[in-house]
């Protein structure tokens, strides 16, 4: 059975995982559910080669399975409870940013170190273990790029709807309007952060009318090209954002520009969404 659910395998940073299936809505968690639990067996089994490959991928997506929830993070845990990502004693580690370490005090198997502000440029991140025991290291960063509200003589650009919840579907629609006719459109989408450009995401935007492409672009954007559009005419995209963390978040910007015409922009500034977290059943 290990040897027929290895089949199923593709490459993947960090090592191997389950090949994503194109008829699931939640094809990105239930890819990583099933690499978590064929690691566990692998390494249960004694195949520690192919357990380190599909461990290291999947844990390359651990902090997106402690904010799903329910399988993906059941799996880690898992993995974690009986040694799949290895034992020994507590862990202790310094984490260094551009040559200034901090130690990282562990709580509960847990620490928080803080970054410092970074500028512009290159810069070196690195976690340092002492010892045996296994560390698993997550570096949440973002990357701040000036969006100041601007309108253009092409297109305007409008953004309604609900965010729904923490775990839902947002019920968003981006409008693009023509302001006189084009041959087409080139729309920048900042996804929020916690927001995935997945497979579900993408073939809603690539269903919808006017829309030629639409792809991610790293990091958190996404890049949809429009056909023609005769003057006044609309293009209404929905946005059906899952939003994996409840809180205030900042996103959504847009910068809308007609085809060959890319200095001509129209740009939404980011905006605060507050995504309350999913109701008690």
């Amino acid at each position: 059975m290990l040897a027929q659910a290895a089949a199923a395998l593709e490459p993947a940073p960090g090592g191997m995982r389950v090949r994503p299936s194109a008829a699931r809505t939640d094809a990105v968690a239930e890819s990583l559910s099933a690499t978590l639990a064929l690691g566990l067996a692998a390494h249960q089994t004694g195949d520690d080669a192919l357990a380190r490959r599909l461990i290291g991928a999947a844990t390359r997506e651990a902090a997106l399975a402690t904010r799903l929830g329910g399988e993906p993070l059941f799996w880690l845990l898992a993995c974690g409870a009986y040694g799949a990502l290895g034992t020994g004693e507590v862990a202790r580690a310094t984490v260094t940013v551009d040559g200034r370490p901090t130690p990282a005090t562990f709580e509960g198997g847990r620490a928080v170190v803080t970054l410092p502000g970074l500028g512009d440029g290159t810069h070196a991140v690195r976690v340092e273990v002492v010892g045996a025991a296994p560390v698993l290291a997550r570096v949440e960063a973002a990357y701040g790029a000036p969006f100041a509200t601007r309108q253009g003589t092409g297109v305007a650009l409008s953004i309604a709807g609900d965010v729904g919840e923490a775990g839902g579907v947002a019920a968003l629609e981006l409008t693009v309007e023509a302001r006189r006719p084009l041959r087409g459109a080139v729309i920048e989408l900042q996804l929020p952060a916690g927001v995935r450009a997945d497979d579900a995401l993408l073939a809603v935007l690539r269903g919808a009318p006017h829309v030629l492409r639409a792809e991610p672009r790293a990091p958190g954007f996404v890049r949809i090209t429009l056909g023609t559009l005769s003057a006044s005419e609309r293009a209404v995209l929905p946005l059906p954002l899952r939003f994996t963390g409840a809180g205030r978040l900042r996103g959504l910007a847009v910068v809308g520009a007609p085809l060959g015409a890319p200095s001509d922009m129209t740009i939404l500034a980011p905006r605060v969404l507050s995504v309350p977290a999913a109701a008690a059943e």
